[in-house]
């Protein structure tokens, strides 16, 4: 029981204390972040059940052969089965609120820093890459490729709810704790506290925040008609007039959270197996290259993302090591037979 208490505990107490920081936006597009944990806690239920029907099946079909002992077996999963289903509403409605808070901290970049970083980053990058932009070398070497990469990025957020729903409510306790902490680090440290720190727009936003309209003006003709660029002029009308209710709000480049989100997928893939090791990695480099080829980020924002990445799983692990020493029953898998 001490193992769920820090595990599940822990969890909210971080949501609760990262949400107590957020700051009150004048914006119709953030809603404060506790209240969403509501939108969490409906789609961890929804997914806790669907593992719950699934969990009564699977032993209706493979280890029951009558009704009673259909019964017996379900009275010793029980406590399994209720923790996946209640597990997943907890996880999913910290997980919910965290990313809500990231969310509303992004939209007071540019008030509480100024975007005052690009210039370097900008020079680093091309310093980084033997004084050539990256940009321009992805280009070249994936140009035939923009619609996919295109379509690749903006699918980014169809990846992170479908990992959110697969960890919460059907991976072991262990790998649901390491995975959970390691993203709700990353969106603390890389997308909140070092977005302030480095406050700036990436390519997409050079020439409003600095006015110099020529370091990236040879890359937009290859960029027109793509979503990218739409999404990024969602993202200045957003900036520019802050009460407007749109989906997408908040302009940060340096470090690239969605090269540490999936990062942290490529971490996790390589505990797994070497396929999904393989899988996970080749996404996280198309997400890189995507980052960079559309304009979003500049190159180092996505090693530094990677950076992030890796520290919030090692930090992961020390912390899933702490709170979930081995005792009491095994709740981490199910039996060798059946993986889940």
């Amino acid at each position: 029981m001490r193992r769920l208490t820090v595990w599940y505990g822990g969890l909210a107490l971080f949501a609760l204390l990262f949400a107590a920081t957020t700051p009150t936006a004048d914006s119709t597009s953030n809603a404060p972040a506790i209240l969403t944990a509501w939108t969490g806690i409906k789609a961890g239920l929804l997914f806790g059940a669907v593992y719950g029907v699934y969990a009564v099946f699977r032993v209706a079909l493979f280890q029951a052969r009558s009704i009673r002992e259909l019964k017996t077996v379900l009275q010793a999963e029980y406590g399994r089965i209720l923790e996946r289903v209640v597990g997943a509403a907890w996880v999913l409605a910290c997980a919910t609120s965290i990313f809500n808070v990231f969310v509303n901290w992004k939209v007071f970049i540019g008030s509480t820093r100024p975007y005052s970083w690009d210039p370097l980053l900008a020079q680093i990058d091309s310093l980084m890459h033997f004084g050539t932009d990256p940009w321009r070398i992805s280009l070249v070497l994936f140009r035939p490729l923009t619609p996919f990469l295109d379509a690749l990025y903006l699918a980014w957020y169809v990846v992170k709810l479908n990992a959110f729903i697969l960890f919460s409510a059907f991976r072991p306790i262990r790998e649901r704790a390491h995975f959970f902490w390691a993203v709700c680090l990353m969106y603390l440290v890389g997308g909140t506290v070092l977005a302030h720190l480095f406050a700036s727009g990436g390519p997409a936003f050079f020439e409003e925040l600095t006015g110099d309209a020529d370091r990236f003006k040879e890359l937009w003709p290859f960029l027109e008609g793509t979503q990218a660029v739409l999404l990024q002029d969602q993202l200045w009308q957003g900036y520019l007039h802050p009460d407007a209710a749109l989906p997408f709000s908040g302009i940060s480049a340096m470090p690239s959270v969605h090269v540490a989100f999936a990062s942290i997928l490529a971490f996790w893939g390589w505990e797994t197996n070497r396929w999904a090791g393989a899988v996970t990695t080749g996404y996280a480099i198309l997400v890189f290259v995507g980052s960079v080829h559309l304009g979003w980020h500049y190159a180092i924002d996505g090693y530094a993302g990677a950076l992030v990445a890796w520290a919030s799983w090692i930090s992961a692990r020390w912390i899933v090591a702490s709170g979930l020493a081995p005792e009491g029953p095994h709740l981490e898998s199910s039996p060798p037979t059946e993986p889940e």
